[in-house]
């Protein structure tokens, strides 16, 4: 586990279930959350990984239905919104579709909703 001296950013791996070797920051602070993502998306570009790194990914826990997960795609550069449901990997897409029509004209929102994949498993 590494740490963002300035920020408090806490940095740790994880690998899941697909094989896939995840990065993760935590902050209490947005902000401070952002600028270390985009810190370490720039150096895994830089070092030739850009076409390695599938997306960034912020969670929020939103009561009283639960997490919800706001995933950016590194290869479409645009955002979605992604609501795991109670069941067995199934999504709220009532929720996801209400959370796409609130960040239309505030984040480059992904238009083609085939392309919201959903995350099953993932460690944060």
């Amino acid at each position: 586990e590494a740490t963002g001296g300035e920020t408090g950013t806490t940095l740790r791996t994880a690998d899941d279930t697909y094989g896939y070797r995840w990065m993760i920051f935590e902050d209490p602070d947005i902000e401070d959350l952002v600028v270390g993502v985009n810190a370490v998306s720039d150096a895994l570009a830089v070092g030739g990984y850009a076409d390695r790194t599938l997306c960034a990914v912020f969670a929020f826990d939103e009561t009283p239905s639960g997490r919800v997960y706001f995933i950016y795609s590194y290869k479409r550069g645009q955002w979605y919104p992604f609501v795991p449901a109670g069941g067995t990997q199934q999504r709220n897409t009532e929720k996801e579709l209400q959370l796409k029509a609130k960040l239309t004209g505030e984040l480059p929102v992904e238009p083609e909703l085939e392309r919201w994949f959903p995350l099953w498993g993932i460690p944060i």
